[in-house]
């Protein structure tokens, strides 16, 4: 299974262009990559526990080192 999550998390990084080090990743790619809905992810974002979210104005981003370690510790 595991093999599987990071085979995907691959072609999804590769996908995006995830691979640079651009220091965000939009809410669509964040969503895909752990495959839920954007609406989970827009309610994710809102708890105080996910700290590796931002915001300028009304767009909300998500701090990509942050994130793909996260994801990793799920794994």
């Amino acid at each position: 299974v595991a093999r599987g999550v990071e085979a995907g998390v691959a072609q999804v990084l590769t996908r995006y262009n995830l691979q640079n080090e651009k220091p965000t990743i939009s809410i669509k790619e964040a969503a895909e990559l752990v495959g839920v809905s954007l609406p989970t992810l827009y309610d994710w974002t809102n708890m105080e526990s996910w700290n590796w979210c931002m915001q300028i104005g009304k767009k909300k981003g998500v701090l990509r080192q942050e994130f793909l370690a996260w994801m990793q510790a799920q794994a």
